[in-house]
């Protein structure tokens, strides 16, 4: 792929845990279709974590590495190779879990604002198309949901970017509608932590687009600035017209992309973090933080003396809501 001025894209989002966090919650609170929203997610949640495919270690050669294995036990200071069962457990279980939360989150978070699942075929005209919104007359908005700011690449760009290109005529037809929003949209992290391939899907629509004989109104990259080399990257994506269906095309991600499916909803991270704080630890206690190895973890999650709305989460799953919305920011502060 070719290599962008990306500065245009980059957007700093930082949350004081103060200021930001807490009056969000109190607005939550004080919601009766919020509350209503957070708690099936919660209990959504909860059913599909539990039944979640978790793939059980093993040594058998193709599983683990030896070197890695190695390398571990002296990073650990391990003396026994049962010890290693341990830290086998927990990355597995990472890796298993990342793969099937892509599609709990598919699952359960678009339909709670007003969006339906595209089921479909894998090579099939829908296949890169996993929600959708027809309720306004003569539009239909349609998301690829991609895992994080990391989980796309080269081949996945290309293979988004030609579906819009060659499928734009049939989804329009399939919906019965002229005008198509499409998202590239990640399910967290901030413009400032993409690796930038949500964006080279946008630019190989265009490219596809524009073989196909489309009129592009508006590009997705400018002519690079005065004494450099890179073309630039604009904001706010791409639109074009094909023997009249028009499309708009973009990348979002985190807040940018729930804001955008909750329309006109506010504070819809705010309410997936409460739900994923109450699944994820329906019985928290609060406890002293123990010396950590993890980049600000310590920092991340205190509570600070904070206390969240009663009705809405304890004072224990508080710091897990931090834990959850850090990865929505590039920094969370007290």
């Amino acid at each position: 792929m070719p290599r962008y001025n990306y500065d245009a894209l980059k957007q700093r989002r930082v949350w004081s845990k103060t200021s930001d966090v807490l009056p969000a919650l109190s607005r939550v609170a004080a919601d009766p279709q919020a509350m209503r929203r957070v708690a099936a997610m919660a209990s959504a949640f909860s059913a599909r974590f539990s039944v979640a495919n978790a793939a059980t270690p093993a040594i058998d050669g193709v599983s683990t590495n030896p070197f890695v294995l190695a390398a571990y036990a002296q990073r650990a200071g391990l003396t026994s190779p049962y010890q290693i069962d341990a830290a086998l457990v927990g990355a597995k279980m990472f890796s298993s879990l990342e793969t099937a939360s892509g599609r709990i989150v598919e699952d359960i978070v678009p339909g709670m604002y007003g969006w339906s699942q595209v089921p479909s075929a894998a090579h099939s005209v829908l296949t890169e198309v996993d929600s959708a919104d027809a309720r306004a007359s003569g539009l239909v908005r349609l998301i690829a949901l991609k895992s994080g700011p990391a989980c796309i690449n080269d081949t996945m760009a290309k293979r988004i970017g030609n579906a819009v290109a060659e499928h734009l005529l049939a989804w329009a037809a399939h919906w019965g509608v002229t005008s198509v929003e499409f998202t590239v949209g990640m399910n967290y992290s901030t413009p400032s932590n993409s690796n930038h391939k949500d964006y080279q899907a946008v630019r190989l629509a265009e490219v596809g687009l524009r073989a196909a004989g489309a009129t592009i109104n508006r590009s997705c990259e400018a002519p690079p600035l005065a004494g450099q080399k890179r073309p630039v990257a604009l904001a706010g994506g791409l639109q074009a017209t094909l023997n009249g269906v028009t499309l708009t095309m973009r990348e979002r991600q985190g807040i940018d992309l729930w804001d955008y499916v909750a329309t006109p909803t506010p504070d819809v991270v705010m309410e997936i973090s409460c739900a994923l704080a109450k699944a994820a630890a329906p019985s928290a206690v609060l406890a002293p933080a123990p010396a950590l190895t993890t980049s600000g973890l310590v920092a991340a999650v205190a509570p600070g003396g904070l206390r969240p709305p009663p009705a809405l989460l304890t004072d224990a799953q508080l710091p897990w809501l931090f834990l959850f919305l850090r990865h929505y920011v590039d920094e969370l502060t007290p």
